[in-house]
């Protein structure tokens, strides 16, 4: 699923308003000077260069954002066996932070920023447009009421400064639906990478 949500990302990039764009995010900790355990939403690079530390890229919002926008994991992908493949479905959630002072004072429409993420990311992909995987399917569901809730899995530092004026955000939730057929299972290829 990293990967789908990976090439849907590519099309959020290419937003006027588009500033840090993530793909899905893991929920990761760390401890502050006052050695308080932060949470913050983290995106995984999927394709790393393992021997960095630069495979994680915070997601967390500050003044010096134009936006912050990437997708949490809602529901875990339900897996259905069918004949000659397997058919997946999962909810995932674009979250979507915005600083108006670097997009546009007086522009303040978070509707028409939502309708133009959603319009960003077509409805189907191609098959085999993300390796392996066919019949990709990510459709809009529905938007979340607007509550400081949507961000209650981490513990940003002096964070509700960042929701008020000129920020704003919103969330929006997808299905995501597709399948992995049985004749492109292969071996797993073992490349243990040695780092110097």
């Amino acid at each position: 699923m990293y990967k789908i949500i990976d090439y849907y990302k590519n099309y959020l990039t290419t937003l006027d308003f588009a500033g840090n764009v993530g793909g899905l995010v893991v929920p990761l900790s760390k401890q502050d000077e006052d050695n308080a355990t932060i949470v913050f939403p983290a995106y995984r690079d999927t394709d790393p260069d393992t021997c960095t530390d630069g495979q994680y890229r915070a997601m967390t919002p500050d003044d010096s954002q134009k936006s912050v926008m990437y997708f949490e994991e809602i529901t875990a992908p339900t897996i259905v066996e069918q004949k000659s493949y397997y058919e997946f479905e999962a909810r995932v959630r674009l979250v979507c932070w915005l600083n108006y002072s670097a997009i546009n004072y007086e522009y303040h429409n978070t509707d028409l920023l939502q309708i133009k993420c959603i319009k960003a990311m077509p409805e189907k992909l191609a098959n085999g447009a993300v390796e392996n995987y066919n019949t990709v399917r990510l459709w809009f569901d529905k938007t979340i009421e607007k509550k400081e809730a949507i961000f209650s899995a981490y513990t940003y530092d002096k964070f509700k400064q960042y929701l008020m004026f000129p920020f704003d955000y919103f969330a929006i939730e997808f299905i995501l639906n597709y399948r992995y057929y049985n004749d492109c299972e292969g071996d797993v290829e073992l490349n243990p990478v040695k780092c110097l």
